[in-house]
This record gives C-alpha cells, structure tokens and sequence, in this order.
C-alpha cells in the first residue's frame, strides 16, 4: 500500500506524511453535474458508513475535534478558510466544520502524542462532492529519517467520493512509524473548485485499535482486491 522514498538529508524533528487520500487519489475528479454514483458503504483499511463507526470495547479516544465550542475550533486545532457553522442536520450534536473548497483552505489537528508502532483509526463525517486530501504527519528526531517523508496516496481510483448531498462517516486504519511518537491530521480540498462549493466536516476523532481489529481491516481491504496469482507464470525467477 506504501511507496517508498529516498531518504536524505534532513533536521531534527522531520514531518513525514501519509496521505490516506479520500478516494480517488491522483485520479481525474469527477466534473460537478457529470454521473456520479454517491459512495456506498465499504469496509477495509478505508471504511465508508451511512450509520456511525461501532467503537470496540477497550479503544480509548485520544483527540476528538466536535466544533460544538460556540462556534469556536477545539483547542489547538487551527483552520484557514473554513467557518464552524450551527445546524439541526449536524451528524453529531449542533455544529459542523465546512471549508470551501479552495486549495488555501484546511484544517489542522494539533500535534498528538502517540505510542511508536502501534495501531490507530482516524474518523470523521463528512459531506462532499469533490475529493479532500486527507493527510496524517509523522514525527520523528532521526537526523537521516528511515520512513516516508513525502506525500504517499493510497489510490481508490473505482470509489470516487460524491456523499451525494449526505453525511457519511469515513474512517482509515494505519499503524505508527516504531521511530515516531507524535503525528498530526490534515485535511485540505484538493483543488479550487467554484464558489458554493464546500466540504463539511463533523467528529474528528482519533483512537486505539487493538491487534485483532487492525487485523480484520487488512482482510475486509484483501476482500476489495482482485485474487492473488499463485500459480508459477512464464518468466518467474528469470531475474
């Protein structure tokens, strides 16, 4: 799922970042008023759902953005071209996040302490047409970094995003870097698309996902995934 990177050199405390692109990543977007079928539920190390995520027993929070602070950003969180709006139709409590969809706006997590190699899921909802970058940056004080520390998509080029005018709850699993122990969440439309456009957000939330949870993600993904070819094919082991 990972692309590699040449390693160089680079100062202390080097930000890799994993981008979990929601969707089709790095693929033509679909053209506002073009056919486009609304995204369905899915399940894997990307997960769609029209009904919330089921928390399992013994996963503990560790940051959660609900914009319910009187129209204020949670503490630390930053934003740039984007508003907290109050609404009845919130999927969670009285308020929601909504971006325009320009390129100059995002929203930004503080920077979170996490526990080195172990496993996490990022959640949110989320209303769109169009497809955000979803970014997480890994924090390390290797002088020469022995991770990615560019942007590396995960490409879903047949599950283009479109909520059809609908929250849906979108979560990823990933697993910590060993040499990091702090990351930070970004997400960011990823191009400027006409005015009236937005992209809403609501419940970011991060979590603790035991080895057997990440474990069922990685065989819901391998159920996406066309089978593996174990039959020996003209030209194995020629090189």
């Amino acid at each position: 799922l990972f692309r590699s990177a040449r390693t160089r050199r680079t100062p202390l405390r080097k930000m890799t970042v994993l981008t979990l692109a929601a969707l089709a990543v790095l693929v033509a977007p679909v053209a506002r008023g073009a056919e486009a079928t609304p995204a369905q539920d899915r399940a894997g190390l990307r997960c769609v759902s029209s009904k919330p995520f089921p928390v399992p027993e013994g996963s503990k929070v560790i940051a959660v953005a609900d914009f319910e602070g009187d129209g204020k950003l949670p503490s630390g969180w930053s934003q740039g071209n984007g508003a907290v709006v109050s609404a009845a139709d919130a999927p969670q409590g009285k308020a929601y996040f909504r971006l325009k969809a320009k390129k100059s706006a995002a929203v930004r997590s503080p920077v979170i302490t996490a526990q080195p190699g172990a496993c996490y899921f990022l959640s949110f909802w989320i209303n769109t047409s169009i497809d955000p970058w979803t970014t997480i940056a890994f924090t390390s004080d290797e002088r020469e970094p022995s991770y990615t520390h560019i942007h590396t998509p995960l490409f879903y080029p047949n599950f283009p995003l479109d909520t059809g005018d609908r929250w849906l709850q979108e979560g990823f699993y990933f697993r910590m870097p060993p040499q990091c122990s702090a990351l930070q969440v970004h997400i960011q439309p990823k191009e400027d698309c006409p005015d009236g456009q937005f992209v809403s957000l609501d419940d970011i939330r991060l979590r603790t996902v035991s080895d057997a949870e990440m474990l069922a993600a990685y065989q819901a993904e391998r159920a996406n995934l066309p089978p593996y070819h174990v039959t020996p094919r003209p030209g194995f082991g020629k090189h």
